[in-house]
């Protein structure tokens, strides 16, 4: 058995053997259960997961895009426009 750390935000760490042994990777999702004075931890598969783990690639892409889409509009134009 191993023994964790609760950190700041109620952060854990999962003990590098565990993940392995259940081939939980970065930015996989696990499902949570109370059970009485237990919290089990079960990895989530299936499609719903795996597109919210896809998720972080997109991270930061609307930077810079403006509040107004006919300014966003024109700046994709002028864009499109250079590449030609």
């Amino acid at each position: 058995m191993s023994t964790v750390r609760v950190r700041k935000k109620s952060q854990i760490t999962l003990p590098a053997k565990a993940s392995a042994a259940l081939g939980i990777a970065e930015n996989d999702l696990l499902e949570v259960e109370i059970t009485g004075q237990t919290i089990i931890l079960r990895p989530r598969r299936g499609e719903a997961a795996a597109k919210v783990a896809r998720l972080p690639q997109y991270a930061g892409m609307g930077m810079g895009l403006s509040a107004d889409p006919d300014i966003t509009a024109n700046d994709i134009r002028k864009d499109r426009e250079a590449w030609k």
